[in-house]
């Protein structure tokens, strides 16, 4: 009997600290944030321009370092895949009374080439396991009350909804709703199979 050749693997998808290792992917990436009007023409040069000190900035946020007013210390990871970035998920480590109704525990995105694939539910399964090793008992989520998408990956990672309609006043014309997610009680849907986008 001839032996088959093994088909090719995919990697599996994993969380980093921000690393240069992915530089190029990840500059492919702010392309397509600036072309979708998600960055700025600024935002996108200046990561350009200094790449490797970006870097450096986004590690220097959990160690609350250099941060800007109003902002605590969160730990930035990169979901990567193989030589691919493919998105970010960042974890405050505290909130402050406004983080609590707008921006929650956990933010993250996915770029654009790579939404409708499921690696936000993904990114999202691994995320809750670095809030859990920060010590964290429970996250907060918040997202627009039409971004169904969204809706859907907290939802698949045990997300609890807590409010409806909630509006903060220095973005009245956004309306969030909130989720809650107990750590160490979910079931994650982790495939990247056949997810919702973000």
């Amino acid at each position: 009997m001839e032996n088959k050749p093994e088909k090719n693997v995919a990697p599996e998808p994993y969380l980093s600290e921000p690393t240069a290792a992915v530089k190029d992917s990840y500059l492919e990436a702010v392309g397509e944030f600036e072309a979708a009007q998600e960055w700025s023409a600024e935002e996108a040069k200046n990561v350009r321009d200094d790449f490797d000190g970006w870097v450096e900035r986004l590690k220097n946020r959990a160690l609350g370092k250099d941060l800007p007013e109003g902002y605590v210390p969160e730990s930035i990871f990169w979901l990567i895949e193989g030589d691919k970035y493919i998105g970010r998920i960042g974890v405050r480590h505290v909130l402050t009374e406004k983080l609590k109704k707008f921006g929650g525990t956990i933010g993250y995105d996915v770029r654009p080439s790579e939404r409708r694939k499921g690696y936000g539910t993904k990114m999202l399964a691994l995320g809750l396991q670095k809030a859990a090793e920060l010590g964290l008992n429970e996250v907060i989520l918040t997202c627009d009350v039409n971004n169904v998408a969204s809706q859907k990956v907290i939802e698949a990672n045990g997300g609890e909804l807590l409010e409806r309609g909630v509006v903060v006043e220095e973005q009245p014309d956004a309306t969030r709703q909130r989720y809650k997610i107990a750590l160490g009680s979910t079931s994650p849907q982790t495939s990247i199979k056949n997810q919702g986008k973000k």
